[in-house]
């Protein structure tokens, strides 16, 4: 997240050098930590264009622009890592490309929080172009899984394309914010006390017995939604 704590706008070595050396060449000295404690799996984050950069994409390419050089210490980690692959290390090593992660965590500049966050503070929103460009998003815990089952399947080492492919645009990201947090829309959970979904934050809104989150069985649920005059999602 280098990029996200800089606060200048112009590239310089010592930026450079603090990217690169976060971004890209961590990962050889955290690789030999893996080798020394016999760590069997090393999961290394990357971003989805990398995968359309690889091949072409140089220290040429910065010209004093932020974001093209986190892209070539990106690509940078992922060279590194698949010549440590191809050298056939103990333990195995996970590339997962990724788009724009979000999840619980709201202290970040991610597009989901940020927005929820501008909308509960009644900042205005810019947005470039007229909101149809669409945005892949990441949910934190779908990754979390992926790396668990991956681990379990004790897969081999390889680089993995990752992400929700339906992507909403971002004039549909914010009407459906406001529209969850802020509208006061009803809401109809399919709950089971012993269900998958009976996790810790549907608790937490059982909990708080929120009227916008009514929580029902399918069959109880579908006699609501027949029988109420307003409209439930």
């Amino acid at each position: 997240l280098v990029p996200n704590k800089i606060k200048s706008n112009k590239l310089n070595k010592n930026i450079e050098r603090k990217m690169l050396n976060i971004n890209a060449y961590s990962n050889l000295p955290l690789n030999s930590l893996c080798k020394k404690y016999k760590v069997k799996f090393y999961v290394y984050i990357s971003t989805f264009r990398v995968k359309l950069l690889y091949k072409n994409f140089t220290k040429k390419n910065i010209k004093n622009n932020l974001n093209n050089l986190y892209m070539f210490s990106k690509i940078k980690a992922e060279k590194l890592l698949n010549n440590i692959i191809s050298k056939k290390p103990n333990h195995k090593i996970i590339i997962l490309r990724i788009t724009s992660p979000y999840g619980y965590i709201m202290n970040t500049k991610a597009i989901i929080p940020n927005i929820i966050k501008k909308i509960k503070n009644k900042n205005k929103i810019n947005i470039n172009g007229n909101g149809s460009r669409k945005q892949f998003l990441t949910f934190v815990e779908d990754i979390a899984k992926f790396c668990l089952q991956k681990f379990h399947e004790n897969s081999s080492s390889r680089t993995y394309n990752f992400f929700n492919p339906e992507a909403p645009n971002v004039k549909t990201i914010i009407k459906n914010i406001n529209k969850i947090f802020f509208n006061k829309e009803k809401f109809l959970i399919n709950y089971k006390k012993n269900g998958d979904n009976s996790n810790i934050l549907v608790e937490k809104f059982k909990n708080k017995n929120n009227n916008n989150f009514i929580f029902t069985s399918l069959k109880s649920g579908l006699k609501t939604i027949n029988s109420k005059g307003y409209q439930y999602e």
